[in-house]
């Protein structure tokens, strides 16, 4: 019951970095382009004690010649390989009243869509924080 009342009370807020626009979604899925090689969501946790968030998301790069990085609070760093969509999933420990940061880089080339005016570098599709 305490666990319920502390996530009500205080819910881990992310919040993604300037560099990806507005969520997308479709029937079956939701994602967000970053028009940079460079991003990062930062999770708040308001609560005054540590809190367990569980993330996870599709990293989807177009290149297949392009690699990425993703890098956790705690230093871990993931590597993905373009051309394909990749799930990756993580249990984080969010120090009380803190921002801790998932930051990714890539060396993907940007692309720009049919139709669409705006660069496109990769997305996160399925995100979810739990």
């Amino acid at each position: 019951m305490r666990q319920l009342a502390e996530a009500t009370l205080y819910p881990v807020v992310p919040t993604w970095s300037d560099t990806f626009y507005d969520q997308e979604s479709s029937t079956d899925h939701h994602w967000r382009w970053s028009g940079s090689q460079r991003a990062s969501i930062a999770l708040v946790n308001p609560a005054p004690e540590t809190r367990i968030a569980h993330f996870a998301t599709t990293v989807r790069i177009p290149s297949p010649a392009a690699t990425a990085s993703v890098v956790y609070p705690d230093g871990t760093t993931v590597r993905v390989r373009g051309g394909r969509d990749t799930r990756i999933a993580r249990t984080l420990r969010l120090a009380p009243n803190s921002r801790e940061t998932i930051t990714f880089s890539t060396d993907a080339p940007a692309f720009h869509a049919p139709s669409d005016p705006r660069t496109l570098v990769f997305a996160l599709v399925d995100t979810g924080f739990g």
